[in-house]
């Protein structure tokens, strides 16, 4: 069992457990410790990778994608987006109900045994800039936790080439879409 110090569980965002983290890297009070699986511990150890902002970051140069989906009750989808080492890339997603969300990014060198998590929680929004710590696959994983339809939407700009969908059942490459938030 990994514990971890509460500067590494705020690095990769355990907002639903931990509250009170600083960015400075020390720990505040007696805030409770996450355990963290390996993937969590892997993001942990990067810096300026993600930062969550309270409004919607402004547009950063390059694609531009939207993308909207529903979720039925439990069900889950992915999206990953391939970039560069030190692409940035502007987000905000929304859903109409609990969404389990996981930020994370697979290395183009050393595939999915690498792969890295940057933010694991529940909720219904989050918005930032994230920063590619290498070149690879990069997004998120969400999963419908209710046992109503919920609507998800993603707006991202910047520095990503390609876009792909993953479900229970598919794999599949999708065009970029620039619509914008309406």
């Amino acid at each position: 069992m990994v514990k971890p110090s509460l500067a590494a569980a705020c690095a990769v965002a355990i907002i639903m457990s931990v509250t009170g983290c600083s960015d400075a890297g020390g720990a505040k009070g007696d805030a409770p410790q996450a355990e963290l699986n390996e993937e969590q511990v892997r993001g942990a150890k990067r810096t300026g990778v993600l930062k969550i902002e309270t409004s919607a970051p402004a547009p950063i140069n390059g694609q531009k994608d939207y993308f909207e989906v529903e979720l039925a009750p439990y069900e889950s989808v992915e999206l990953k987006y391939a970039a560069p080492k030190d692409a940035r890339i502007a987000f905000r997603w929304t859903a109409t109900g609990k969404v389990r969300s996981d930020l994370h990014a697979t290395p183009t060198d050393g595939g999915e045994d690498l792969t890295e998590s940057y933010s694991m929680t529940d909720g219904t929004q989050m918005q930032g800039l994230y920063t590619a710590a290498f070149d690879g696959i990069h997004g998120w994983y969400w999963q419908n936790r209710t046992v109503d339809k919920i609507t998800l939407r993603l707006e991202a700009s910047g520095g990503f080439t390609e876009s792909t969908l993953i479900t229970d059942s598919s794999y599949e490459h999708r065009p970029l879409n620039p619509k914008p938030f309406s």
